[in-house]
């Protein structure tokens, strides 16, 4: 993993698939600062490859990760760590993580 930083927060980002690692609350506050188009920067193609791999230990703690959907953009799946409550983005989730468009809000309408 290789150390990115944005507005003083230090985030992880593999440099074979481009996945990113968040701790705790980092996803959250760089969404609002729309930091994605600097930090994500794989192919989602690719990353959307990686959802099918759902046996990942978490980079930070070495626990079991989970395969999580987000509540209002029930396309993206990510991991989450139970443990430490860290968050990996495969490429291009967290470009898709912080657009929350028109599409995506008549889509929660009708999947729960």
């Amino acid at each position: 993993m290789e150390k990115i930083e944005y507005t003083s927060i230090v985030v992880d980002r593999c440099p074979n698939c481009y996945g990113i690692w968040f701790d705790r609350v980092e996803a959250d506050h760089l969404k609002a600062v729309r930091a994605a188009k600097i930090l994500d920067i794989g192919d989602s193609a690719m990353g959307k490859m990686w959802n099918s791999d759902t046996e990942i230990n978490c980079p930070i703690c070495d626990y079991p990760m989970e395969s999580r959907t987000d509540d209002r953009q029930k396309h993206i799946r990510y991991e989450n760590c139970p443990k430490c409550y860290g968050i990996f983005f495969d490429a291009g989730e967290f470009k898709d993580y912080q657009e929350y468009t028109l599409s995506d809000f008549v889509k929660s309408l009708f999947i729960q």
